[in-house]
């Protein structure tokens, strides 16, 4: 099953979810940069400084972590029309999916060029997330 999310996909983060009945697997698939917008989060150099989502704790754990501000605004900024992050909506949609193969079912992501970052930091957040840890680790597979 392939499923395609292009919510102003001119403007907007596109994604497709892909799943899995036989591997238990739900995959997040994130598209590269094609129009100016993604270029634009692409070139956004800045750093962004958050709290670090790492729930354990360890010796040197920093209580912030530093990011590409690009690719942190195209994940977790508030979008004006719901009010939501997008990493949100798309973290509820793939658990909403993957809770079809029951509690035990994994989760990959995936992209190439701004998708490939996407992914890793989708990948990082969404593994603090004990929605997709209860089976298995999230494997982010990205492709520069």
């Amino acid at each position: 099953v392939f499923l395609l999310y292009p919510y102003y996909t001119l403007q907007d983060c596109t994604y497709a979810i892909s799943l899995d009945e036989e591997k238990k697997e739900v995959m997040v698939v994130f598209r590269g940069a094609r129009t100016q917008m993604d270029w634009r989060h692409a070139r956004d150099f800045k750093v962004h400084k958050t709290t670090n989502p790492v729930k354990e704790d360890f010796e040197g754990k920093p209580s912030h972590i530093k990011l590409h501000s690009g690719f942190f605004n195209y994940l977790f900024r508030l979008r004006k029309d719901t009010n939501t992050r997008k990493y949100d909506e798309i973290a509820n949609k793939l658990y909403y999916y993957g809770q079809e193969f029951g509690e035990d079912f994994s989760l990959v992501v995936t992209g190439h060029s701004l998708g490939g970052a996407l992914s890793t930091l989708f990948g990082f957040y969404a593994s603090t997330d004990e929605r997709f840890t209860k089976r298995t680790y999230v494997r982010v597979i990205s492709f520069g």
